[in-house]
């Protein structure tokens, strides 16, 4: 019984731990939204305010490049996968009547 205590901290403290794990896991997978901060291109002429824009912008550019291939990708497999749900669930009536 002495033993319990330590235990028992240990164990919320590595609950806690995976908790926030998770969270960050979910947040990666699940969470659409892109988070761009504020960027500061600084050269020999001072700050370019200009510069700092179109480098946000060439990063969503380039992020949508790459995510919309992928969007239309898994919207043609989801189509496809309930277009077989349709056949087999069909096949199992003809197969049963």
């Amino acid at each position: 019984m002495e033993g319990m205590l330590p235990k028992l901290i240990y164990s919320v403290l590595l609950i806690g731990v995976l908790a926030i794990l998770l969270h960050e896991l979910c947040t990666v997978w699940f969470d659409p939204q892109v988070y761009i901060g504020r960027f500061e291109v600084v050269s020999e002429a001072g700050e370019n305010l200009e510069a700092d824009q179109a480098f946000a912008k060439r990063i969503i550019g380039a992020r949508t490049c790459v995510v919309m291939p992928l969007a239309i990708r898994f919207r043609v497999l989801d189509r496809l996968r309930c277009c077989w749900a349709w056949v087999m669930a069909l096949s199992c009536r003809a197969l049963l009547c």
